[in-house]
């Protein structure tokens, strides 16, 4: 089990009884708390092995997990879905579902103590060993809150799944992943681990959650409390919505920073990185030290081809959406009240994907012309048949059945001529007859990249 300054955890017993409601803890700290302090002597476990795949948010999820009690948001969720609320007060809250008229036979309950409800940051983050095996990877919450950091090692017991320990500190909100490789945060992280080396950390990273190339710059340090699902959201392998701040914000600087370096790499199709710029609007109200409190668009939630964004009930809520659609096609965009929520803490700080695991899972990516999908059918189950390529070259549609070429590994040479625009999507479908498409929002959301193009 993790350890913590015994001098923080003393501080948090006197005043663990005397503080408000867990789920009125702040996101950041609250003036009560301190900062974690870690040794070296915290528990890292052996990583999972093989080929390692975090999962992204936009994975098939069974259900979504939070402590929000927000009617919008739950009345939104248990219409697409099952929700996991994490409680010990189950009949509290069966109290206030029915009161509120949402549909009490979509949810369902993990039994467990928090002391606060940002289960973005404290909750585990899902990944696939080299053999497709589920696993869940747990970092140290960067608050002081027992409970809460407590969660992901409940959640391996409860679901009979590995739990694998960084002993790093880290947080949900801090991170991105695209399930192909490559990893997003500020450099919080690094801040925040500074009894280890940039090495270290990047090489625990690669260790435990497959990262290969790890993405990180400033934001905002002192000022925010540095997340990245603050300025900005991956919403697709290839695809961003980034945060555009005031000439006069004292934010714009470090977020168009961010810009510009994603700008410089490719996506794992090859191509630069769609960026779609998201307007910041101030709140009503937003005066003195509260004037760059923002609405809170950017922080939105994935949870099976729809995405959930904070709504105010007015015409801005439009343009937020447009953007979305435009960087989601094939995607329900689905507005939920904000209820008060501020920059930087709103439905994607309150909000988790409980990923399914016996499920097919396709990571298509793109090199030189050609098209490999590393596939996955999880135990439990099987492929019903490989992957299918579905190509439009050109304006000229095709179906490619994708060929073995290695274990979990296929491969299609799509025919592409140098300079033809190709757009794909691929399909399998498992031994119980369900499909699964890549990307999400197919046939509408699709890969795309012109053969040959060499990209900076």
């Amino acid at each position: 089990m993790k350890r913590l300054s015994a001098l923080f955890l003393i501080a948090f017993g006197l005043f663990a009884a005397a503080s408000p409601k867990r789920v009125e803890l702040p996101r950041g700290l609250a003036d009560f708390e301190s900062p974690v302090a870690v040794s070296r002597d915290v528990n890292v476990s052996d990583p999972p092995q093989g080929h390692i795949r975090s999962l992204a948010e936009w994975e098939e999820a069974e259900a979504i997990m939070t402590l929000w009690q927000n009617e919008s948001l739950l009345s939104a969720y248990t219409q697409h879905g099952k929700v996991k609320i994490l409680t010990t007060s189950k009949g509290a809250w069966d109290s206030w579902l029915g009161s509120h008229g949402i549909d009490k036979s979509q949810v369902t309950y993990f039994n467990v103590r928090t002391d606060s409800m940002w289960i973005r940051d404290y909750g585990p983050w899902p990944v696939l060993d080299g053999n497709g095996v589920f696993g869940l990877v747990d970092t140290i919450y960067n608050r002081p809150r027992p409970n809460d950091d407590k969660v992901p090692h409940f959640m391996a017991k409860e679901l009979n799944l590995p739990l694998y320990e960084t002993g790093l500190v880290h947080t949900g909100g801090n991170y991105y992943n695209d399930g192909q490789d490559n990893a997003f945060s500020s450099t919080l992280v690094y801040s925040e681990n500074a009894q280890l080396s940039k090495g270290e950390i990047d090489s625990r990273m690669k260790s435990f959650l497959g990262i290969d190339r790890y993405t990180t710059s400033r934001l905002a340090p002192k000022a925010t409390i540095e997340h990245i699902d603050t300025f900005g959201k991956l919403v697709a392998p290839d695809t961003w919505v980034f945060s555009e701040f005031p000439a006069t914000s004292q934010f714009r600087k470090d977020s168009e920073a961010y810009v510009a370096l994603l700008q410089t790499l490719r996506s794992p199709y090859g191509t630069p990185y769609k960026i779609h710029r998201m307007k910041m609007h101030r709140r009503s109200g937003a005066r003195g030290d509260r004037a760059e409190d923002y609405r809170a668009y950017i922080n939105s939630f994935i949870s099976n081809k729809a995405l959930f964004f904070p709504s105010y009930g007015d015409e801005i809520d439009d343009e937020a959406r447009a953007v979305y659609q435009a960087a989601l096609p094939g995607y329900e965009i689905i507005g939920v009240n904000n209820e008060q929520t501020s920059w930087g803490d709103s439905v994607h700080c309150r909000s988790r994907n409980l990923m399914k695991k016996n499920t097919v899972f396709l990571f298509p990516s793109v090199a030189n012309g050609e098209l490999t999908v590393e596939a996955f059918a999880s135990p439990g189950a099987r492929f019903e048949q490989n992957p299918v390529a579905h190509v439009e070259i050109n304006g000229v549609t095709q179906d490619v059945p994708l060929e073995a070429a290695g274990e979990n590994r296929f491969t299609a040479n799509l025919g592409a001529k140098m300079g033809e625009q190709v757009r794909v999507y691929v399909t399998a479908k498992d031994s119980a007859g369900i499909e699964k498409v890549s990307p999400p929002g197919a046939p509408l959301q699709k890969i795309e990249y012109v053969s040959g193009d060499d990209h900076p």
